[in-house]
């Protein structure tokens, strides 16, 4: 893990399972879709890419609960991997401000697919410019 501005942490890069980074691409790639035709199709699509990235993240809180056991019984504590689903991950640094935005974007995403409505199409739409700006920027 890389540190690029020690003061405020903004730059120090979180450790995230190659596979989540996968499914959180794919939830971003079906909301550009989506946005680009908000129909029923799109829609369905969307919401596929947001049950896969919840199945890994249900993997993850599963792995995650096996070893905060382990740890009660004497194993030594290991980093954290965002996503994490087994022992050896393999994985890759994501800047903060990106994976916020990654997580914002499922949230508007989710809201969406549950309740479309014209503020949840433009929270949605917000959301992808703002990720496309921070991954703009580096």
């Amino acid at each position: 893990m890389g540190s690029h501005d020690e003061g405020d942490g903004a730059h120090e890069e979180l450790t995230v399972e190659v596979a989540f980074e996968d499914d959180l691409l794919q939830v971003e790639s079906s909301v550009v879709a989506y946005l680009e035709r908000p129909d029923d199709e799109g829609r369905a699509v969307m919401l596929a890419s947001l049950e896969r990235l919840d199945d890994q993240i249900a993997r993850s809180e599963t792995f995650d609960a096996s070893n905060s056991l382990a740890f009660r019984f004497g194993s030594a504590p290991r980093a954290a991997v965002i996503g994490e689903t087994s022992e050896n991950p393999v994985v890759e640094e994501v800047l903060p401000a990106r994976f916020r935005a990654q997580v914002t974007l499922v949230r508007a995403a989710k809201d969406e697919v549950r309740d479309p409505s014209p503020r949840a199409l433009e929270a949605l739409r917000s959301a992808s410019e703002t990720l496309n700006e921070i991954r703009s920027q580096g």
